[in-house]
């Protein structure tokens, strides 16, 4: 214990960064500086543009052969899984309305690993970090989008339909930036080096625009923050979510960076798009909103905690 305190205080030091811009971004917005024009262009030049660069620049410029592609797939797919069902079942349970289960289950399973835990790996493991991530994001697109959008649409009453499903996965411009790094990565093409670092500049600016805009995004202040349902889908989200992943990490022979790497995904706070598919399902989008700004607040110290006892115990 006498190691672990400072070991803590190390982490937070690390981390802290990450999560001051995000406050940054709120204070931003508040004082007028920031507005809901920025937040929605940022995001899109992040979410169309940035992100998919520098997922592609990290693929083809990174070797990727050795990296365990199934263990990998196989412990994001049923983590997922096991946390979509069991938030299903507990939403069933504690929910007020029918159109809450969906909002309770998709902050529940859904972290916002695109830009949090993007930046917390670049700061914890650098460029090797950001390749694991890279990976990571492209396996748990399409779950996250086909499981989020089941999620929602079943619990306020909207049809489903599987074809529009596959169409907004197959379009997702993190899906495509995977289909185009694959050539590359198989007949070992190299980029000219213009353009590479002109993927490198773009790519530097999704973390800084990604993180202010998730700030700017949390507009509940704290005093509106009680929420019986909310306080659920947080609690679950930031600690049976990150013990789920855990356990199927330590089920696979996997490196103690890819452990890291795994519960980094688990434990990151509830992404900023389940707002977005509440909004527009016309379910409780108040409650997704609060459900996000908790757990963004609270993950600072939930995933301090969580590293800095994967680093003590030399895992």
């Amino acid at each position: 214990m006498s190691t672990f305190i400072p070991q803590l205080l190390t982490t937070l030091e690390i981390i802290a960064p990450i999560f001051i811009i995000i406050f940054l971004g709120k204070l931003l917005y508040q004082i007028g500086l920031l507005d809901q024009q920025f937040v929605t262009t940022s995001s899109q030049l992040v979410f169309k543009i940035t992100l998919p660069v520098l997922l592609f620049t990290h693929f083809v410029t990174s070797k990727m052969e050795d990296l365990p592609y199934y263990s990998v797939f196989a412990i994001i797919y049923i983590g997922i899984t096991i946390l979509f069902l069991v938030s299903w079942l507990i939403g069933k349970l504690v929910a007020h309305s029918k159109k809450d289960v969906g909002v309770i289950v998709h902050g529940s399973f859904r972290s916002n690993f695109g830009v949090i835990g993007l930046a917390v790996l670049d700061k914890l493991l650098g460029s090797e970090g950001l390749t694991y991530g890279a990976l990571i994001l492209a396996m748990i697109t399409p779950i996250y989008n086909a499981l989020g959008v089941i999620a929602v649409t079943f619990a306020s009453n909207a049809h489903l339909h599987p074809l529009r499903i596959l169409k907004q996965i197959l379009l997702n411009p993190l899906i495509i930036a995977c289909y185009a790094a694959i050539p590359c990565m198989y007949f070992s093409f190299k980029l000219p080096e213009f353009a590479l670092d002109t993927g490198h500049y773009l790519s530097s600016l999704t973390l800084p625009l990604a993180l202010l805009g998730i700030g700017a995004s949390l507009r509940y202040p704290l005093r509106e923050l009680c929420s019986r349902d909310a306080l659920i889908a947080v609690t679950f989200k930031l600690i049976l979510a990150p013990l789920v992943g855990l356990a199927l990490a330590f089920s696979w022979d996997l490196s103690d960076s890819w452990r890291m790497s795994l519960f980094i995904l688990f434990a990151c706070p509830s992404a900023v798009v389940t707002f977005s598919f509440a909004d527009a399902m016309t379910a409780n989008s108040a409650l997704a909103g609060k459900i996000i700004v908790m757990s963004t607040i609270f993950s600072l110290l939930t995933l301090s905690l969580g590293i800095t006892w994967l680093q003590f115990v030399r895992i």
